[in-house]
C-alpha cells in the first residue's frame, strides 16, 4: 500500500506543499492532493497528476455575486459550519462528502493535513478510514490571536471560526502520528500551544528544491535602469508595517551614494507606499509592487547583492522563523548574503553559518551591510552552503520519506 492523501484548505498554496507531493512522488508513492480555497497567486498546481481541487464544488463566501449572498454565505461559514458538533470539520458538507467519495476508493498508507483546517479534515477522515495521519505546521497562531480582529460583524464571525478550529487542532493534534515542522523551537511551541505531551517530530525547513543558483541576473537592473556600479540591498515579500519597511526605509537615507533599497512584494495598506515615498527624500528607493510570476523569482533575487530578512518579535510565528522564511532561503538558494535580527533561530540559522549578520536593531544596519560588502565572496560562498547543507529541499526531505517508509 502506497497512497498517500494530502490536504489543504483555507490556506494558500504556497512551494511547500508542491515540493512535498514531488518529493513523495519520487520516492515511490501515489499521492493525491485535496484542495479547498487556496490562494494559487503562490504556486501552481502544473505537472501535479493527482488533484483534486474541491473548490469549484462550492462557492467561498468572497466569491459570491451579490452583497446578500456574501454575507449569507459568510454567516453560515464563520457561525453555523463551527457550531456543529458533529463532524465540525468546518468544511461546506459538499465538499466533505466529495473527500469522503474519492478517499474511497483507495487504501492509503497515510494522511497528511497541511495546516490548520487541512489537518482537521484530514484527521476526520482518517477517523471514518482509520490511516495514520501527520500533521505538517507551517503557522504558529495561537488561540489569544483571535484578538487581533476589528471589532466588527464579519470580522467578530472570523474570530468565532478562529476559535474554534483551533479547539478542533488540538484534538485531533493529540491523535496524530508525527508533526512535521521546521525545527525544533517551532515543534516546542506548538506542543506547549496544543497541549500534546508527547509526539514524533521530524524538522523540514521551509525548503527549495534544486540546486543553488549561482549565475548572477541582471533582471532588477534591467527593469529599474540601475547603473551597474550601484550595490542593490533587496527587501523581499510583503511590503508591510510588521516587516520594519518604515524603518528601513528612514535607514536607507544615510546609505552611500553606490547603493539602492529595492523593496520588492505586494502592498497591501496604501499608507505604507505614502510613507516611504515620504521618507525618501535622497531617492535611495525603489517599489517594485507589482509580483513577477513564480518562474521569474530566482532572477529577481539573484539580481540582488544583499538580502533583507526582517519579521517582528512580538508574535510567535513570526519571532521563530530562522527555519520558516521562504525569503531567507532564496537570497541563500542565490548566494544573497542577508542581513536579519539576532532572534534565536536566526543566529542558528545565519549567524552560525557565516552567511550573514544577525542585528539587535536596524540603527547598525549600514555597518552590518558595509561588512558583508567588504567581504562579499566569503559571505556568498557561506549562503551557498547554508542552502545545500540546511534548506536544499531534497536532502532535508529524506527524513519523511524514511519515516513514512517505517509507518
Amino acid at each position: 500500500m502506497n497512497n498517500i492523501a494530502i490536504f489543504q484548505a483555507d490556506h494558500p498554496l504556497h512551494i511547500h506543499t508542491i515540493n512535498i507531493v514531488k518529493g513523495l512522488e519520487a520516492g515511490g508513492y501515489k499521492v493525491e492532493l485535496f484542495l479547498y480555497n487556496c490562494n494559487f497567486d503562490c504556486d501552481n498546481i502544473q505537472g501535479l497528476t493527482n488533484v483534486y481541487n474541491l473548490s469549484n464544488i462550492h462557492t467561498y463566501w468572497s466569491q459570491r455575486k451579490t452583497p446578500i449572498a456574501k454575507f449569507a454565505e459568510a454567516i453560515n461559514y464563520f457561525f453555523f459550519l463551527p457550531m456543529k458538533v458533529k463532524q465540525a470539520n468546518l468544511l461546506p458538507p459538499a465538499v466533505f462528502h466529495e473527500s469522503i467519495n474519492i478517499v474511497n476508493r483507495e487504501k492509503y498508507l497515510c494522511f497528511i493535513g497541511v495546516e490548520k483546517l487541512g489537518f482537521v479534515w484530514a484527521s476526520i477522515i482518517s477517523s471514518m478510514f482509520p490511516t495514520h495521519i501527520l500533521y505538517y505546521s507551517l503557522e504558529l497562531y495561537p488561540t489569544f490571536d483571535v484578538f487581533k480582529y476589528p471589532l466588527n460583524k464579519l470580522s467578530s464571525l472570523k474570530g468565532f471560526r478562529f476559535i474554534r478550529l483551533r479547539q478542533l487542532e488540538k484534538l485531533y493534534h493529540k491523535k496524530a502520528k508525527a508533526t512535521i515542522i521546521q525545527d525544533s523551537h517551532r515543534a516546542d511551541a506548538i506542543m506547549k500551544m496544543n497541549n500534546v505531551h508527547k509526539m514524533d517530530n521530524i524538522y523540514l525547513p521551509v525548503s527549495l528544491m534544486g540546486p543553488p543558483i549561482r549565475e548572477k541576473n541582471n533582471y532588477l537592473r534591467d527593469r529599474f535602469s540601475i547603473p551597474i556600479n550601484k550595490r542593490i540591498i533587496l527587501q523581499f515579500g510583503i511590503i508591510g508595517k510588521n516587516r520594519s519597511v518604515v524603518e528601513v526605509a528612514r535607514e536607507s537615507q544615510s546609505f552611500p551614494d553606490d547603493w539602492i533599497l529595492i523593496f520588492h512584494g505586494p502592498i497591501y495598506d496604501d499608507n505604507i507606499r505614502r510613507s516611504i515615498t515620504a521618507i525618501d527624500k535622497k531617492k535611495k528607493i525603489i517599489i517594485s509592487s507589482n509580483i513577477v510570476p513564480p518562474d521569474e523569482i530566482d532572477d529577481l533575487v539573484s539580481s540582488a547583492d544583499i538580502g533583507l530578512c526582517f519579521y517582528p518579535k512580538e508574535h510567535i510565528n513570526d519571532y521563530l522563523t530562522g527555519y520558516s522564511s521562504e525569503k531567507l532561503v532564496r537570497y541563500l538558494r542565490c548566494g544573497i548574503p542577508v542581513v536579519t535580527f539576532d532572534y534565536p533561530t536566526f543566529l542558528d540559522s545565519v549567524a552560525r553559518n557565516g552567511c550573514g549578520i544577525c542585528l539587535r536593531d536596524l540603527s547598525s544596519l549600514n555597518v552590518a551591510i558595509s561588512e558583508i560588502l567588504n567581504d562579499y565572496e566569503n559571505y556568498r560562498t557561506k549562503a551557498y552552503e547554508a542552502f545545500e547543507n540546511s534548506f536544499e529541499f531534497n536532502r532535508q526531505f529524506e527524513k519523511v520519506v524514511s519515516y513514512i517508509g517505517r509507518l
